[in-house]
């Protein structure tokens, strides 16, 4: 169950309120936000909040705020009311998750996986965030067309489109279209030796 994730009582909701449901980076005052916590504890308590399948497991939780009539969501120890998140809480998180996107961007990417027929999505990831998206730019396809080799491996500098909608249950749906794409950095391979090793002989 979602709750307290340490020993000093932090609980998972009231990060996901005071952080408006997002991620905690490296700009947050931790000293505030987990001050009764020890460095480890702290580590830990990072690592499962940022965790995207903890972080929909909060949303869905949630989700009945999001019902007419339903304007505060409580977990109790008994009669007491230990954390709360409001109607509101939840809006101000949906507020900043959409605030976060960026619609129109230039971005350096790596290639995991290509998809050489233009109507699938290429396997892309964004410094370690892997996502899908679909190229639109003629002047790669016919790179692909003349036989340049795309894989894993692989960087490219794009320009990077990025829609979303967000349907009646607060899911949050993105969309990303790279429309051009600027450069692309194939890794060198590496020479063969020439000689073996004096050891090896």
């Amino acid at each position: 169950m979602l709750g307290f994730v340490s020993s000093a009582g932090v609980s998972l909701y009231g990060l996901f309120k005071r952080k408006h449901g997002r991620p905690i980076t490296d700009h947050d005052k931790l000293d505030r936000l987990l001050e009764k916590l020890g460095d480890i504890e702290r580590l830990l308590v990072i690592r499962i909040y940022n965790d995207m399948e903890v972080q929909a497991a909060l949303r869905a939780v949630l989700r009945p705020l999001r019902t007419e009539g339903i304007v505060e969501f409580q977990t109790r120890n008994r009669e007491t009311i230990v954390e709360s998140v409001t109607r509101a809480d939840l809006m101000a998180a949906d507020e900043a998750e959409v605030s976060a996107i960026v619609e129109v961007e230039e971005k350096v990417l790596d290639i995991e996986k290509a998809a050489l027929v233009p109507h699938l999505q290429w396997h892309l990831s964004d410094e370690g965030k892997s996502f899908d998206a679909k190229i639109e730019d003629p002047t790669l396809w016919n790179r692909v067309a003349k036989g340049e080799r795309f894989g894993y491996g692989d960087r490219m500098r794009v320009e990077l489109r990025t829609t979303f909608e967000r349907d009646v249950t607060g899911r949050l749906t993105v969309e990303r279209v790279i429309r051009k794409v600027i450069d692309v950095e194939h890794p060198l391979p590496s020479q063969p030796k020439l000689w073996e090793d004096d050891a090896k002989t």
